[in-house]
């Protein structure tokens, strides 16, 4: 067989479709044809892992962005906490997704020692340090009052070591990014908050921050984010924002 061509059999039709390589790896490279470039033709009697892989390329329109809660929402989750088990761990989870931009990642690696002085005080800030950061990188978190409040709140209902994690799940291990990230879309789901995800907190930190005017480089630099383009698409544009743009005219 001609080696720039690969034979798909389609399970449905029992057809067979040919595919370019090379469109596969621009497609892998974010080169390839927009969703509404594709010859739906030639996807005819192919597999749904074709299908799924262009319709999943990063600049595709139907890749949806987690949901960004209201206060409303937010409430309504910290009520739905309150009522579970582990809940001031739980809460605490979400208000360094929602109040410091944090990422699961990041969350689930810190320390006690991150956030308490070595008088068990809460920090000015938190330092991520090498692989707690995205990228492996460090940056420095500020900690606002209100998360202060939340985080005294939270140190104030256990004693413990210095160099314990800070969160835990319930066999007492460190959490990991990933069973840190089922647990917050739980925590959503249990509050009937569709559409939120891990991704919801950076979102509302992101957006709420563009929405009291603070300059995108600024807000870049608090996401830990390496491009402003990558700021941009975190930021939830809605009315209220719109209505203060033009009454700055």
């Amino acid at each position: 067989m001609d080696g720039h061509v690969r034979r798909a059999v389609a399970s449905d039709r029992h057809q067979v479709v040919s595919v370019d390589p090379a469109s596969r790896a621009n497609r892998r490279s974010g080169q390839g044809k927009g969703i509404a470039d594709v010859d739906l033709a030639a996807w005819r009697g192919s597999r749904a892992g074709e299908v799924m892989s262009t319709m999943t390329d990063s600049h595709d329109i139907f890749r949806k962005r987690a949901r960004v809660l209201s206060d409303q929402d937010l409430e309504r989750v910290l009520a739905a906490i309150a009522r579970g088990r582990y809940a001031d761990r739980n809460r605490a989870a979400i208000m360094l997704s929602h109040l410091a931009g944090m990422r699961v990642g990041e969350i689930a690696n810190l320390k006690l020692a991150d956030v308490l002085d070595t008088e068990g005080r809460v920090r000015e800030h938190i330092v991520l340090r090498g692989a707690a950061g995205k990228h492996g990188e460090a940056r420095v978190v500020p900690i606002n009052s209100r998360l202060r409040q939340e985080l005294e709140r939270y140190v104030a209902t256990f004693r413990a070591r210095y160099d314990r994690p800070l969160l835990m799940t319930q066999k007492r291990t460190q959490f990991s990014a990933k069973t840190l990230c089922t647990l917050l879309s739980q925590l959503y789901s249990i509050a009937g908050i569709d559409g939120a995800s891990s991704h919801s907190g950076p979102r509302w930190f992101i957006s709420r921050l563009a929405l009291s005017g603070v300059p995108t480089t600024v807000i870049m630099m608090l996401a830990g984010h390496k491009h402003i383009s990558t700021t941009q698409r975190y930021i939830e544009v809605n009315s209220e924002m719109m209505r203060r743009a033009v009454e700055a005219l």
